[in-house]
C-alpha cells in the first residue's frame, strides 16, 4: 500500500459490544469484526465497569444487546449518558414492545434496532450513529406520534417536536446556547474544556435530532421553541 493510501485511509470505527448471553455476544462480535470499517475494541458480558469510558480504547459506539430478561437493567443507559455525554450508543432489542425502545431513547441512545433485522441493517446502524446520526424504525415512530392518542387520559399532549426536544441532553442544550451566543466551534471547545471534534460531533447529534441543517436555522429553531430559556451554563 502507498504512502498516500495509507494517509486517505479512513480510521476505522471502534466498537465496545455488551451482551449477557455469550453465544449472541460471540456471533455479534465475529458479525461485526467481517466489516472492514469496523474495529471491536472489546466483547463484554460485564459493562458496570466503565472504566472503558477513559482509556485509550474508548469506543465511537457502544453496542448494548438488550434481551427481553435484560429489559429492567436498560437504566444503565442513563448510566452511561452520565458518565459520557458524548458516548453514541446502539441498543440491540429482542422486545417487541416499542414503549422499551423510547425508554432507551429517552435515556439517551442514539438507536434502536430489532433483532429481527438482517445484519445489512445491523452494521448500517453502527456506521450512521458512528457519523452522528439516529436510528429509529417506523413503528417506533408512528407509537411517538400517536403515543397521546393511546393514552386517551388528559395527560399532557407530547408530541414528535416535544420529544425531539426532550432527546436533547444537557451537554447539547449548553452547546446549542453557546451557538445562540454567536460562538464558533474553537471558542466552545475551549469554553467546555472539549476538542473541535467533539464539539461537530454534538452538533451533528443536535442537527440530527431536531431535523435541523446548520447554526442558523438551529439559532431560529432554538428561540421560536424558548429552547434555552431559563439554560445557564456550567
Amino acid at each position: 500500500m502507498s504512502f498516500q493510501s495509507k494517509i486517505n485511509r479512513k480510521p476505522k470505527i471502534k466498537v465496545l459490544l455488551y451482551a449477557s448471553q455469550r453465544l449472541i455476544l460471540d456471533g455479534l462480535c465475529l458479525l461485526l469484526e467481517s466489516n472492514g470499517d469496523i474495529d471491536v475494541v472489546d466483547c463484554t458480558a460485564y459493562i458496570e465497569d466503565m472504566t472503558f469510558l477513559n482509556n485509550k480504547n474508548r469506543p465511537d459506539v457502544l453496542v448494548l444487546c438488550v434481551m427481553n430478561k435484560d429489559t429492567g437493567n436498560i437504566d444503565i443507559i442513563n448510566d452511561l449518558k452520565s458518565a459520557d455525554s458524548s458516548l453514541r450508543l446502539l441498543v440491540l432489542m429482542s422486545s417487541e414492545d416499542v414503549a422499551v425502545h423510547e425508554r432507551a431513547l429517552r435515556f439517551g441512545a442514539a438507536g434502536v434496532i430489532h433483532k429481527d433485522q438482517d445484519s445489512k441493517a445491523f452494521i448500517r446502524a453502527v456506521k450512521q450513529i458512528y457519523e452522528g446520526e439516529t436510528w429509529i424504525n417506523q413503528k417506533l415512530i408512528a407509537h411517538l406520534l400517536n403515543k397521546d392518542k393511546r393514552n386517551g387520559d388528559g395527560n399532557k399532549r407530547k408530541d414528535w417536536e416535544t420529544f425531539k426536544i426532550e432527546s436533547i441532553t444537557k451537554r447539547e442544550r449548553e452547546i446549542i446556547n453557546m451557538v445562540s451566543l454567536g460562538m464558533k466551534n474553537k471558542e466552545i471547545g475551549k469554553t467546555l474544556f472539549i476538542s473541535e471534534a467533539t464539539v461537530r460531533h454534538h452538533l451533528s447529534s443536535i442537527y440530527s435530532k431536531l431535523d435541523l441543517e446548520d447554526r442558523l436555522n438551529l439559532v431560529i429553531y432554538s428561540y421560536r421553541h424558548n429552547f434555552i430559556e431559563g439554560e445557564q451554563l456550567s
